[in-house]
């Protein structure tokens, strides 16, 4: 990874009307949320001008809902893209390193037992990768995060709340550049 772009999903209740006034407080709480793992997870971030195939006009790399409500969604849909390509490339570095012999079927669901006993890194990073996701952490290739809820994952009941208050939200888009 050289660099990802990551969707961080605010509320934006309290926010300025000033819509730069508000961009810019976007834009200090994805940056506070971001400092920590900064030289952790990743060398540097900064506001995406450019990102999943969309152009984004706006300072801070920050799109309110009740000013764009389309161009939100359109970024709110490519983020979720990009998480779910995430999965699938970490789900398909996890089956190439498991032991197909030996999986279960409980019902609907295959259980796939692994040993992470520090011999296949590759194993490790996939399996530890899945159950940060499942547990909603932040990960650098997420794709999206909800900064409110303190989750990468989105259930039902959030997005249906995101897309009935959609001028209620706003996104900050940034680029995190890679660690060399």
């Amino acid at each position: 990874m050289k660099g990802t772009n990551l969707a961080v999903v605010c509320s934006a209740s309290g926010l300025p009307q000033n819509t730069e006034l508000a961009r810019q407080a976007v834009w200090a709480r994805a940056a506070q949320f971001l400092q920590p793992s900064l030289g952790k997870l990743y060398a540097s971030f900064y506001p995406a001008v450019h990102t999943w195939g969309i152009d984004l006009n706006v300072r801070f790399g920050v799109l309110l809902g009740r000013e764009a409500p389309e161009q939100f969604i359109r970024i709110l849909v490519a983020a979720t893209e990009a998480q779910n390509a995430s999965i699938d490339f970490h789900v398909g570095g996890l089956l190439s390193r498991i032991d197909m012999g030996q999986t279960q079927q409980m019902g609907d669901t295959i259980i796939c037992p692994v040993t992470l006993d520090g011999r296949d890194k590759e194993l490790e990073a996939h399996s530890i990768w899945h159950i940060a996701m499942a547990a909603g952490k932040f990960l650098p290739d997420c794709g999206i995060y909800y900064m409110d809820r303190s989750t990468a994952i989105a259930d039902l009941e959030l997005r249906r709340e995101i897309s009935r208050s959609i001028e209620n939200h706003a996104v900050c888009v940034v680029r995190l550049e890679a660690m060399t």
